[in-house]
């Protein structure tokens, strides 16, 4: 009977031991292999001046209208003066540069051009002494109206420093009838007579040169 029991059993556990799940194998989070590492070498000095243009070769990549542009614009510029003053600073006047005499000159080349009108103060036509005249009320200085005498105004200035904005005076037909308005480098603007407009000479012209008779600064001096 003992025997019958087991064999009973055995034929009962069979199945269920048949139909239990397996026991699975544990997860490992096993890391995924890198791949090697390439080996670089350094970049040499003559590899990186390889990559970077030259400012030569930067230059020649623009335009050509540009790159006369920036040859004018450092022609001008130049070296600055050793131990000289900055760009802009005068010996005699402020660091903006800003000597009355410039504006005046500067505006009476503004009328170069314009008729002569014997008796005419502007703006449209001048004569000499009245091209004059124009330009210095412009300034807010008020000059006699004939050029004799403008001839006593301001103080008297030796040709050899004379500045823009200068008035230089001529003895054509008698003392101090004709002046004009210093611009600068011996040249002068002024109104020469009729059927000539307003033009620009030449101190060292021989004419001239022999007419002139003076110069006078109004700026600074007794007006």
């Amino acid at each position: 009977m003992r025997g019958w029991t087991w064999l009973v059993m055995a034929a009962l556990l069979l199945p269920i031991s048949a139909c239990a799940p397996k026991r699975l194998a544990p997860v490992t989070n096993s890391p995924v292999p890198r791949p090697p590492r390439q080996a670089t070498a350094p970049a040499a000095a003559s590899d990186s001046l390889r990559l970077a243009p030259s400012a030569a070769t930067a230059l020649d990549s623009l335009p050509a209208e540009w790159r006369a542009l920036l040859e004018q614009a450092a022609a001008e510029a130049g070296p600055p003066a050793p131990g000289g003053p900055a760009a802009g600073a005068g010996a005699d006047g402020p660091a903006d540069g800003a000597w009355p005499g410039e504006e005046a000159a500067a505006l009476a080349r503004t009328q170069v051009g314009k008729p002569y009108g014997w008796g005419a103060t502007g703006p449209e036509r001048f004569d000499c002494s009245g091209l004059a005249l124009y330009v210095y009320r412009q300034l807010g200085i008020a000059l006699p109206r004939v050029s004799a005498d403008q001839a006593s105004t301001g103080v008297h200035v030796d040709r050899t420093e004379l500045r823009p904005g200068d008035l230089v005076f001529f003895s054509l037909r008698s003392a101090f009838d004709h002046v004009g308005i210093f611009l600068g480098n011996n040249r002068f603007v002024h109104a020469p007579r009729r059927q000539e407009p307003v033009r620009i000479d030449n101190l060292d012209d021989a004419w001239w040169n022999r007419a002139y008779k003076g110069a006078r600064r109004v700026f600074g001096g007794d007006r």
